[in-house]
């Protein structure tokens, strides 16, 4: 046939084999459409495609999952492949348009909020970057903070109230993650009413408030969320002498007729700071209590 190129209509059917014409990678001629050769340096068949030159394989090419995907409507096929699809993806190369890499920013997170246990963080992914998303021919831009910082935040992720939060390591970059529990017994639920001071904690990412809370002494705080501080109840103890406690004796010998000491119902007129009186045998004792605070 020599060596001319000639142009036949119709289907070439060859009973025999058929060799392509031979170069290495560094010397493959220039391309059209559909032509074809052996590359000598990475031992294949080459079809020129969509403007450069591709492995032809043996059908559909087959690739390991580490390799950059680099075809669209690649299929994953399980045990770490994927079949090539169809073209090139990124065609024009760097910063160039393709459909395939409208993914690019969808999978960057970002926190906003304001961080507490009584406040509202969210994690939001950013919108897809649409135009110029093309890194290198065959490749997509990188979902970084370079190609996506600047991108709007799309939707939440997640979000965290009351007892949670975000953690700094969580929804940044491509880490995305959930909320963090604040540890128990912090503070939240503040309010207006008594200055923030009540007993509502933290406990397994709930804010809880144990109505039966005390302290022994006053710490501004309402212990039993019902709106007052430092309310307090005398607890039980047990009864001292007199002598031990003189104030209790003068608070009795102030009570009318004693009455409400002889019939053992101390009330504030016979109430010192932490002892109240009874009387027993017509003796006034002192009746030794703690005070609780709620």
């Amino acid at each position: 046939m020599g060596s001319l190129e000639q142009t036949k209509e119709g289907n070439l059917i060859i009973e025999g084999v058929l060799r392509l014409g031979q170069f290495t990678t560094a010397n493959a001629p220039s391309g059209t459409e559909g032509a074809l050769y052996y590359d000598t340096t990475e031992n294949t068949t080459k079809v020129y495609s969509s403007a450069a030159w591709g492995d032809l394989g043996g059908g559909d090419l087959w690739y390991a999952s580490s390799t950059a995907v680099a075809f669209d409507n690649d299929v994953y096929v399980g045990g770490g492949l994927y079949v090539q699809g169809q073209r090139v993806i990124c065609p024009a190369g760097q910063d160039g348009t393709d459909s395939f890499c409208d993914y690019v920013c969808t999978d960057y997170y970002v926190q906003t909020g304001t961080e507490g246990a009584d406040s509202t963080e969210y994690c939001y992914n950013k919108t897809a970057l649409t135009s110029g998303n093309c890194g290198a021919v065959g490749g997509c831009k990188d979902s970084n903070y370079t190609n996506c910082n600047s991108q709007s935040n799309s939707s939440i992720q997640y979000e965290c109230g009351q007892c949670k939060y975000i953690d700094t390591v969580d929804c940044v970059n491509n880490v995305l993650n959930s909320c963090t529990n604040y540890g128990t017994d912090t503070y939240c639920a503040y309010n207006s009413i008594n200055n923030g001071a009540t007993n509502y904690h933290c406990s397994g990412g709930t804010c809880i408030c144990d109505i039966l809370a005390y302290t022994t002494a006053p710490d501004g705080k309402d212990n039993d969320c019902d709106g007052t501080i430092d309310e307090f109840i005398t607890g039980t103890g047990t009864y001292c002498l007199p002598s031990t406690v003189a104030q209790c004796v003068n608070s009795c010998a102030a009570e009318p007729n004693g009455l409400n000491c002889l019939s053992g119902r101390p009330d504030a007129a016979c109430t010192d700071f932490a002892y109240s009186c009874t009387f027993k045998y017509q003796v006034a004792y002192c009746l030794c209590v703690t005070r609780w605070y709620y």
